[in-house]
């Protein structure tokens, strides 16, 4: 089984670009092999999350454009910056900078803007929720 793993791993083009799979180092694969799946998960139950308190189908659609907003800011985001994909990261100016304090700078900046992005969006679309929705999230 390993093997086979192992030979698609090898093969497949779309493994060879995914994080952990690239450098094709086992300890990397083999957290990517464990970590995929969690964040998956994870990201499924933060999305489904408080959808049995939903009110109407527009306070569903609302929360789902919320829950993204956050696991797009939260998640998706710092992994792609983390992970460099597509060698994105080196083509951000603050990132690119050889001085290491200016890369840390850069990267404050980056987490700041992202939990405003994240603040704006998030309290922008909670203006939208109907009462009985609010009332309810906010007895449980």
């Amino acid at each position: 089984m390993l093997k086979q793993i192992q030979f698609f791993l090898a093969s497949s083009k779309l493994a060879t670009q995914m994080p952990g799979f690239r450098t094709r180092t086992p300890w990397k694969q083999l957290a990517a092999l464990i970590g995929y799946p969690i964040l998956f998960v994870l990201s499924y139950v933060y999305m489904s999350y408080q959808m049995n308190h939903v009110a109407s189908a527009r306070d569903g659609v609302l929360l789902g454009i919320n829950n993204f907003v956050v696991v797009l800011c939260m998640i998706i985001l710092p992994f792609i910056l983390i992970t460099n994909i597509k060698d994105i990261r080196n083509k951000l100016p603050l990132f690119k900078e050889k001085n290491t304090g200016r890369k840390v700078a850069g990267t404050a900046l980056t987490v700041f803007l992202l939990f405003a992005v994240m603040g704006v969006l998030t309290t922008s679309i909670s203006k939208f929720y109907s009462e009985e929705f609010v009332e309810k999230i906010s007895e449980s």
